[in-house]
């Protein structure tokens, strides 16, 4: 089987860990952050649309391996690197390869995630080196169900969940959209769900 995906890097740039965002996780630090293409949502709201909703070009110079990605962050001066902009976990493989060089180089790894990914895919990430871990709650079941196309939004709280119990470092976030998940039970729903499969301690 070969991944027609692997390297093709679609963004790759020095930015501020409280820009992807944490703000518990090496605060004042900087990270390589890359991506590829591609996403396993199709959220109307998308941020970054021109790198999740598009096919990736058939012929790109701009392919990157694993190890590259390592060099410019030790050349940026970074502190880590974070797999952020689409869905990351759409190129499992190529994460797997940039976390385990990254550990070996005395990098930190953080991916930012919709957390809609399987219990032994985190279980690989955390193998590798992953360190923390954002996951964007998109809002209650009705916002999953009616944009997303997802029946069950509680299975990425799961996720979320059982980061923690590998001892990854999570963070969440939610991105409040009119007309999408900004009525008051929709709020109230996220907020209670993170705080029965997360507690109060995780942000």
């Amino acid at each position: 089987m070969y991944n027609i995906g692997y390297g093709k890097v679609s963004a790759i740039e020095s930015r501020p860990i409280e820009i992807k965002p944490f703000f518990h996780f090496w605060p004042g630090s900087a990270a390589t952050t890359f991506s590829g293409w591609g996403c396993n949502f199709l959220c109307p709201w998308c941020q970054n649309w021109s790198l999740s909703k598009v096919k990736p070009p058939k012929e790109s110079s701009d392919i990157i391996g694993p190890e590259k990605v390592i060099e410019l962050a030790i050349e940026w001066g970074d502190d880590g690197v974070c797999a952020s902009f689409n869905e990351p976990t759409v190129h499992l493989e190529y994460l797997l390869d940039v976390f385990k060089l990254a550990k070996a180089r005395g990098l930190y790894t953080t991916i930012v995630s919709n957390g809609s990914l399987t219990r032994e895919a985190l279980k690989l990430l955390k193998d590798a080196g992953l360190d923390a871990m954002n996951v964007d709650i998109k809002g209650c079941p009705e916002t999953y169900r009616r944009f997303i196309g997802i029946p069950n939004p509680e299975e990425v709280l799961h996720t979320a969940k059982y980061a923690l119990e590998l001892g990854i470092h999570v963070e969440a976030v939610f991105l409040v959209v009119t007309g999408a998940n900004d009525w008051d039970e929709c709020v109230e729903w996220v907020l209670k769900s993170h705080i029965k499969y997360l507690g109060t301690d995780v942000p």
